[in-house]
């Protein structure tokens, strides 16, 4: 599973994911725009999308372009593809947390420190604190006086 999950989390390769970002905004008219403007735009759409698995944009492009978006016909800006990419990196993200789980309970166990019992000072700190807090007054949360 660890091996999947960081199979499918490997970053895009710049020129393809160039490649899909043009298909995407191909549709939306700009007018003469001049080349020098575009290559700034791409530099843009290069950070943004930096680090993204290729399927993540690809997905998170066909959504934007999709009937289930309902914002489909204005262009995207990065940070939309951004944020839909990683919603469908969403399983993937779990999967990772759960190779993590997994990979802690095989660890060894350290012992926990030992724990010094409260000072009889700390325990009727404590005490009339909770008595304070249970009467509505809410007492600041600081430290004794």
């Amino acid at each position: 599973m660890a091996a999947n999950v960081a199979f499918l989390l490997r970053p895009a390769d710049g020129p393809r994911v160039l490649a899909r970002v043009a298909a995407l905004l191909t549709p939306y008219y700009t007018g003469d725009v001049p080349n020098g403007v575009r290559m700034i735009e791409a530099e843009d759409w290069a950070e943004a999308l930096d680090g993204l698995p290729e399927w993540a944009i690809t997905k998170a492009c066909r959504w934007w372009k999709g009937d289930e978006n309902v914002n489909r016909r204005k262009k995207p800006f990065e940070g939309d593809i951004v944020a839909r990419a990683r919603f469908e990196m969403g399983a993937l993200r779990v999967a990772g947390w759960a190779v993590e789980r997994f990979d802690d309970g095989l660890r060894p166990k350290q012992p926990e420190p030992a724990r010094q019992a409260p000072s009889p000072e700390d325990v009727a700190h404590r005490r009339a604190f909770a008595e304070s807090v249970i009467k509505g007054k809410f007492p600041s949360m600081r430290a004794k006086p």
